[in-house]
C-alpha cells in the first residue's frame, strides 16, 4: 500500500518541468503516454463518437453501423475494453470489417444492468440490429468478474438460438496504477520487475474461469488476451521493440499500439485470421 501511495503521491513529479531534470530521459518519454482522455466521449458506435449530445442520435441509430459488401462483417460489443480492443482489430485485419459498439461501462448482455444509455444501446443491439443484419459473427468484450458469468452465459446462449456465432474476448491484465508512471519509475529505479509487481492477479483468475466456462458449457471460441500478452509471469509491457512505448495509457486500457501489438500476436497464434 505504501508503493501504491508514493507512486500515486509522485504522478505529476516527472511532469512537473523543474523535475525533469531528476528522471532519464526514457522515464520521461514512457511516461508522456499516461493517460489523457477526451472526457466528452464515452463510447463508440461505428464511425460515431457517443458524447453528451450526440448520444440520442448515435444510441439506436444504424447509420453508424453500416456493414461493407464484398467483406466479412463482424460486430464487437461491450465496455471500454472493447473499444480498446476494436483499434487494433480493425487496423490489423484488411479483409475484414468490424463494427463497433462500445459504451463506458456497459456490459455486452442481452440484459445489462449498467446505465440508462448502456441499456439503450444494448436494447437496439440485441432486439433491432442484429435480427436484421447479417453479420459473421458477434464478438463480446468486457471488464470481467466473476459474478457476470451467468449474464454472459445468458447472451451466449440468445446468439445460438439466433443461430448467431459467437467469439468471446477474455480480460486483458489490469496494474493497480498506472502502466507507463510503474514503467517510467521502473527505469529511473532501474527495478525492471517494477509493474510486475502491480499486476492484479484477478484478472488472470478470470480469463482462467472463462476458458474454463468456453470449453465446458459456451461451446464458443475463447481468445485469451491475458495468455496472448503473458506468458506465466512474464506479461509484456511495451508495445514496441525499442521499449519506448507502454502497451497501456492506464491501469487496463490497451491504447492503440498496444491493440495492435495484441492482435497481431493472436494472429501469429493462429488464433485469429
Amino acid at each position: 500500500a505504501a508503493m501504491v501511495l508514493v507512486i500515486a503521491f509522485s504522478a505529476a513529479v516527472i511532469f512537473a518541468r523543474g523535475f525533469k531534470g531528476r528522471f532519464p530521459s526514457a522515464s520521461v518519454k514512457v511516461a508522456s503516454y499516461l493517460a489523457n482522455r477526451d472526457a466528452g466521449s464515452f463510447g463508440r458506435v461505428g464511425s460515431c463518437f457517443v458524447t453528451e449530445s450526440s448520444r440520442s442520435a448515435v444510441l439506436d441509430n444504424d447509420q453508424c453501423l453500416r456493414t461493407v459488401e464484398g467483406k466479412r462483417n463482424y460486430l464487437l460489443i461491450g465496455d471500454s475494453l472493447a473499444g480498446a480492443l476494436w483499434s487494433g482489430l480493425s487496423s490489423s485485419l484488411p479483409d475484414d470489417h468490424v463494427l463497433l459498439a462500445s459504451v463506458s461501462n456497459c456490459k455486452p448482455f442481452v440484459h445489462p444492468a449498467g446505465s440508462a444509455d448502456c441499456k439503450k444501446e444494448m436494447d437496439y443491439i440485441f432486439q433491432t440490429y442484429l435480427p436484421a443484419h447479417t453479420i459473421q459473427a458477434l464478438l463480446l468484450e468486457g471488464r470481467w468478474k466473476p459474478e457476470n458469468m451467468s449474464d454472459l452465459t445468458e447472451t451466449i446462449e440468445w446468439a445460438k438460438q439466433h443461430q448467431l456465432p459467437v467469439i468471446v474476448f477474455g480480460p486483458v491484465p489490469e496494474y493497480d496504477a498506472p502502466l507507463p508512471r510503474l514503467l517510467a519509475y521502473s527505469i529511473a529505479w532501474h527495478e525492471p520487475d517494477l509493474a510486475n509487481r502491480h499486476r492484479v492477479a484477478s484478472r488472470g483468475v478470470v480469463d482462467a474461469q472463462m476458458q474454463s466456462l468456453a470449453a465446458s458449457t459456451w461451446h464458443v471460441p475463447y481468445i485469451s488476451l491475458y495468455q496472448a500478452i503473458c506468458n506465466g509471469e512474464d506479461c509484456v509491457e511495451y508495445a514496441d521493440a525499442a521499449h519506448e512505448i507502454p502497451l497501456m495509457n492506464d491501469i487496463g486500457h490497451l491504447n492503440e499500439f498496444g491493440s495492435a501489438l495484441v492482435v497481431r500476436r493472436l494472429i501469429d497464434r493462429g488464433e485469429l485470421r
